[in-house]
């Protein structure tokens, strides 16, 4: 800090006023800068805390904003040293918590908006959204959303890949669906469909669904044994040995 104030001294009054002003700028350019991210307010001591209010004025806002322009080469070195590249993480650490109710999580979102409908908009809504293709036409993604079992210092287990919980008693509530592979189209995009099957089980067998049509008994080919058809026309179409569709046969006892 002497070295800094002996070379400031020694560049005369001028120079000095000059250094100083221009500092003032920066820093006020800073603040404002700042000033149009974060709304609202900051508080720290260990946490930070932003409140935003999005305005009503056509432009898209996050309260905390996070890009990361990966490099090429971005990367760990090898197989066993990979690299977390993200525009936002989090991370909950801890060794035999023993409080009981408590939700746990790297990362928490919760849709709060309130009302029936809670929104008019005809794009996604939800707690947590996973984007493909934001930027541009890309390939290779393993998902949207992604389950990983992670790590390699022990054993490690979950109770499945993806949940679902209730802590709710008011009468009336529930989930509609415990799963929805389904959309109508909206706007001038088409309804959803899939390029293989609707789901992948873990023996490679797919369950799939639509227009049965096509499918000739003990002709068309099928993806692997196992795998179903639910059919438009009202059959079930079952995977036989031969990987060929056929007409599921029911049996009473």
């Amino acid at each position: 800090m002497k070295s800094i104030t002996t070379y400031l001294n020694s560049l005369g009054r001028p120079t000095r006023a000059a250094i100083l002003a221009l500092a003032v700028i920066f820093v006020s350019a800073g603040i404002a800068q700042a000033a149009t991210v974060i709304s609202t307010s900051i508080t720290t001591g260990g946490f930070i805390t932003a409140d935003t209010a999005l305005p009503g004025d056509g432009h898209s806002y996050q309260t905390i904003a996070g890009d990361a322009e990966a490099n090429v080469a971005f990367g760990g070195v090898d197989f066993t040293h990979p690299k977390f590249g993200a525009g936002v993480m989090g991370n909950i650490h801890g060794d035999t918590l023993t409080g009981q109710y408590a939700y746990l999580g790297g990362v928490i979102g919760d849709y709060s908006l309130t009302g029936s409908p809670s929104s008019a908009s005809e794009y996604p809504k939800g707690g947590l959204l996973g984007l493909v293709g934001s930027d541009g036409a890309t390939t290779g993604a393993d998902g949207a959303v992604v389950a990983v079992l992670d790590g390699d210092g022990g054993v490690v287990t979950a109770d499945s890949a993806f949940g679902v919980m209730n802590l709710n008693s008011t009468p009336g509530s529930h989930f509609n669906y415990g799963l929805d592979l389904y959309h109508a189209a909206i706007g001038a995009y088409p309804a959803v469909s899939y390029g293989t099957a609707d789901v992948r089980v873990s023996s490679g067998a797919v369950i799939n669904s639509g227009d049965d049509s096509g499918l000739v008994e003990n002709t068309t080919a099928c993806p692997a044994k196992g795998s179903l058809f639910l059919g438009t026309s009202g059959k079930l179409w079952v995977c036989n040995s031969g990987t060929k569709w056929s007409k599921a046969v029911l049996t009473t006892p």
